[in-house]
């Protein structure tokens, strides 16, 4: 089994375009939700802005991290502290690494990299042993098969007998900092020189047991005993060959403890932050569930809501309720200010969420699983006259195509509404008709009304139509039925809108 709480592999899924990624953010209003996650905590923000642009395309993986979510709610101040910790370390290993800089310069010596190592080895085995401790305490709350099998491992890997055992060698390293004897062996090889070279012990000198500088340096007592600079500089090579091999342990051991100590802030960061998100939800009173997934396109929710709003606060957010299957064009009409684009947010952002193993702010929801999912919404103008807004329009299709296929998702906000309606029907019709032969599936919320007419009237079977609910009084309910398309302006609130 694989002990990686958050992925199967670490292969990047499919995502937008590099190019895109900004505007996907902004479309889908994720700068909201990060910071709402992040709590000013700047590697978990990065951690979900790329996992919420590179969201799971495996349905295991995200059953394992609903699952471990879920344990997770329940015991946020075990995941926390794991997350804490692996990061405390992280920034300790830093700044004594930075300290040492450069620590691998041809002309440090070799005992000088070795106390660096040894340094930060203490670090890690303090943290590891910590780490240790907080598993050791809770293992036996966790009912996670996932989360057991990486408990299990690393105490495994990093039992206290391993940590107890490592920490006694590495006692006897520190007297390297101090004046220490150092005892070696070896037999003659050709030429008379040292051949295999072994380092039996290092302890404090018997002239120094209170290990403070010794009045001459070793190498000062060296020149006097043997009175030869070329014979200080051979012994000098023969010590630093014992040291070659435990050097070498070291920085293989720290190395793979910073791995362990970062897959650890990876993984116990998701999920530290997503419960956080979770306790925010529902302190307001909010319904949340975890995703079911099923085989064909569509969508089955009831009391869907755009959880960019409810973070907001400002007024109650309605929620919707659908259900549809085997449709690869979704078109959304109706009155201007009647909800459209909160209700294509709001199944975007839920999509995604469910793709990252989160939870989604609704009563109940069932999707398909896209290896893909993207957005179309309006530009600003450009500023410096380059482009028209329909040719800035065209070239962000222009830069998505290439990266869709037919399980892949889109969605598409007022997407020509910057020509005529004559042209932008036109294009409209022959664009989301090239889309429908490819099988990908397309949200649009459009005010073409004649182009959408014209498609509801020929009743094609893989397309449903919704509308936004306009009461007689011109009020809105910002709730979305399916329907015949109707227009996105009335008289009445033309109005009310000109003479306030």
């Amino acid at each position: 089994m694989n002990n990686n709480l958050l992925y199967y592999d670490q292969t990047i899924t499919a995502s937008n375009p590099s190019s895109a990624q900004g505007k996907f953010i902004r479309d889908l209003k994720l700068d909201l939700v990060l910071d709402t996650i992040a709590e000013e905590d700047p590697y978990i923000r990065m951690l979900f802005r790329k996992l919420f642009l590179n969201p799971s395309v495996r349905k295991e993986e995200i059953i394992k991290r609903q699952e471990i979510l879920k344990e997770a709610i329940h015991y946020q101040q075990f995941f926390n502290s794991v997350y804490l910790l692996s990061t405390e370390a992280i920034n300790k290993i830093n700044i004594s690494s930075e300290s040492s800089h450069p620590r691998y310069d041809n002309m440090i010596p070799v005992s000088k990299k070795l106390i660096t190592q040894s340094d930060i080895t203490v670090i890690n085995l303090r943290y590891l042993g910590l780490i240790n401790t907080l598993i050791t305490d809770n293992k036996s709350s966790f009912s996670s098969s996932h989360l057991n099998e990486f408990i299990t491992m690393t105490l495994k890997n990093y039992s206290k007998d391993f940590l107890q055992k490592s920490n006694e060698l590495l006692n006897e390293l520190q007297d390297l900092k101090f004046h220490s004897e150092i005892e070696i062996g070896g037999h003659p090889g050709f030429g008379l020189k040292l051949r295999e070279v072994l380092l039996h012990t290092i302890s404090p000198s018997e002239k120094n047991t209170t290990k403070t500088k010794p009045k001459y340096s070793n190498k000062a007592d060296a020149v006097i005993l043997l009175d030869n600079q070329t014979l200080i500089n051979n012994s000098e090579e023969i010590i630093n060959s014992c040291f070659v091999w435990i050097l070498k342990t070291l920085s293989d051991f720290n190395n793979e403890v910073r791995t362990f100590f970062e897959s650890v802030r990876e993984m116990f960061g998701f999920y530290a932050g997503a419960v956080s998100l979770f306790h925010k939800i529902t302190k307001e009173g909010e319904d949340v569930c975890f995703p079911d997934f099923i085989s064909t396109k569509g969508y089955e929710f009831s009391s869907l809501k755009d959880i960019g709003l409810i973070l907001k606060k400002e007024v109650p957010v309605v929620g919707n309720s659908v259900s549809f299957y085997r449709k690869n064009l979704c078109i959304i009409t109706g009155a201007n200010q009647g909800g459209k684009t909160t209700f294509l947010r709001s199944i975007g952002l839920a999509q995604l969420m469910a793709q990252c193993g989160l939870f989604v702010t609704a009563a109940s929801f069932s999707c398909f699983i896209y290896n893909g999912i993207f957005t179309h919404f309006p530009d600003e103008e450009d500023r410096d006259l380059k482009t028209g807004l329909l040719e800035q329009e065209l070239h962000r299709l222009h830069d998505l195509i290439p990266t869709m296929n037919k399980d892949s998702l889109l969605l598409m906000n007022e997407t020509f509404s910057t020509t005529t309606e004559y042209d932008a029907g036109y294009l409209a019709e022959q664009i989301t008709a090239a889309f429908r032969s490819c099988g990908l599936f397309t949200l649009f919320v459009t005010h073409l009304y004649e182009y959408a007419h014209k498609l509801y009237t020929e009743a094609p079977e893989d397309c449903i139509f919704f509308r936004a609910k306009r009461n007689n009084d011109g009020s809105r309910s910002f709730e979305i039925d399916t329907g015949e398309p109707v227009k996105s302006s009335y008289a009445l609130d033309l109005y009310h809108e000109i003479l306030d």
